[in-house]
């Protein structure tokens, strides 16, 4: 970075890159977006108070006009996180940060491990799909993971409020454009790989190939790995860091973690962790098979960065469920249906958690869900086939069908089901419906949106929650009648 750069960004107090949030004392960024060229928006930056702007010089010429501090960075998207860490200071080198990428998992195990944390008496935050900051108060989130500005403004602010920890979700996006190229990590961990953004992506083997080099850039830190997935045991032998700094977990193939004997319950998971030729007997309040490779990956992180199993024990039989994973819906209703909503949006989250439900007592599993809009369209086939394995009933509707008509993506789906299903358009319908035609000892999914609390169509985020509209009609159809 060049000194008259760095000279630039100490002699104002903002940056910025969106026009409309611009104010006096403000740096605007400028430069070419997937659907908008930020650089059209210069003069209305300098409406706005503009002080100084850095605009990206390919294919675009300076107007004359325009009498204030600018400097021209060839590649500027690809250097933005570089340039708001230097900004603020480098803020990521301060605090023990932890990335957390993979296809799935990446949440739930960043909500875990921040909570973990808070009981080893660490101030941890984190930044994640369901939000940022600490996980008892968290403020939306617009992506998994933040723009480059947006993230490292987020961690300053982290460390103006002492946070000594930050569990970060890393996605795929977020990677590719260069996201969290000016961050230092102190732990990057691997989740899995599977079937998503391949909308985005070429290929899985593109999708594949970007994790593998945000994992394998690690010149310092720690690696923390799960060694059954074809991807992460590939990465853990091409890594070049130490041994003592790579952990590897898993269920299957010997790692430096393993569990073993694994006993599913209703509402918690015991099993048998190796590590270091030593057996722990642990029992954590979670359900699920993929959950424990979850869990492991916690611990693996706490591990890697100097805690001792003893103490990570007792803090894992009282952990919290993660919104919109696996939840619960609860009503103050003594007999209903049990209803589950999940973020299961890809083929290998969805056969997860129905898995995982399938093992719980129940009458008839019914199953709401739908698939993106223009998103990878291969993986609605996928979907219902999955369902077909489980469900013994099937309602169809709309997710987030952004710009993408809906019905084409319920058609799309509907194709290969064979098992008894409805097609319902209005999520709301067809989550009254589901629960209209219930039975007491029903278990019923509403997979996609977990968490989510708008639905995205024709561009336009409306407010709805799975959560809300369930409870609403879990008390009409079971609740106590007047």
């Amino acid at each position: 970075m060049s000194d008259s750069l760095k000279k630039l960004l100490t002699e104002f107090k903002y940056l910025e890159q969106n026009s409309a949030n611009i104010k006096n004392d403000s740096i605007f960024l400028a430069y070419p977006g997937e659907s908008n060229d930020g650089r059209n928006y210069i003069p209305e930056a300098i409406n706005n108070g503009a002080g100084a702007i850095i605009y990206d010089p390919l294919g675009f010429e300076w107007d004359k006009k325009w009498k204030l501090p600018n400097m021209p960075i060839k590649n500027l998207k690809e250097n933005i996180s570089s340039i708001a860490s230097e900004f603020y200071n480098n803020p990521s080198k301060k605090i023990n940060l932890i990335g957390i990428t993979g296809t799935n998992g990446k949440t739930s195990t960043a909500f875990w491990l921040t909570q973990c944390l808070e009981n080893l008496e660490r101030k941890a935050n984190i930044i994640s799909t369901i939000g940022y900051g600490s996980i008892n108060q968290l403020k939306p989130s617009i992506n998994t993971t933040p723009d480059g500005v947006k993230i490292q403004s987020i961690i300053n602010y982290f460390l103006l409020e002492d946070v000594q920890d930050v569990c970060l979700e890393v996605s795929s996006h977020g990677i590719d454009q260069g996201r969290v190229t000016g961050l230092d990590f102190n732990v990057r961990l691997f989740t899995n790989l599977s079937r998503d953004h391949l909308d985005y992506h070429d290929s899985i083997e593109s999708y594949a190939e970007i994790k593998k080099n945000f994992l394998l850039d690690a010149k310092k830190g720690n690696l923390v790995i799960n060694i059954d997935d074809p991807l992460g045991k590939k990465i853990f032998q091409e890594s070049k860091l130490n041994k003592s700094k790579k952990i590897s977990f898993g269920i299957e193939n010997l790692a430096t973690l393993q569990a073993k004997n694994l006993t599913l319950e209703k509402y918690k998971t015991k099993f048998d962790l190796i590590y270091r030729r030593k057996i722990y007997k642990l029992e954590v309040a979670v359900q699920g098979v993929y959950n424990i490779y979850n869990i492991l990956a916690v611990i693996g992180s706490l591990v890697s960065l100097g805690y001792q199993i003893e103490n990570i024990r007792p803090i894992l039989k009282i952990l919290d469920s993660v919104p919109g994973r696996s939840e619960e819906v609860k009503t103050e209703i003594d007999k209903c249906p049990k209803v589950i909503i999940d973020y299961a949006h890809t083929p290998d989250a969805l056969k997860n958690i129905l898995n995982s439900l399938e093992k719980l007592p129940y009458k008839n599993l019914n199953i709401v869900f739908g698939c993106g809009g223009n998103r990878d369209r291969g993986k609605r086939k996928e979907m219902a086939l999955i369902a077909n394995q489980f469900a013994d009933y099937v309602i169809v509707t709309s997710d987030n069908p952004r710009n993408e008509e809906p019905m084409q993506i319920i058609d799309d789906i509907c194709l290969n089901l064979e098992v008894p299903y409805l097609a319902i358009e209005n999520r709301e319908i067809a989550i009254k419906e589901v629960l209209k035609k219930a039975n007491v000892n029903d278990l019923i999914l509403i997979a996609g949106k977990g968490h989510e609390t708008y639905q995205e169509i024709n561009g336009v985020k409306k407010d709805f929650s799975d959560k809300l509209i369930a409870k609403k009609y879990l008390n009409k159809y079971f609740g106590v009648k007047n």
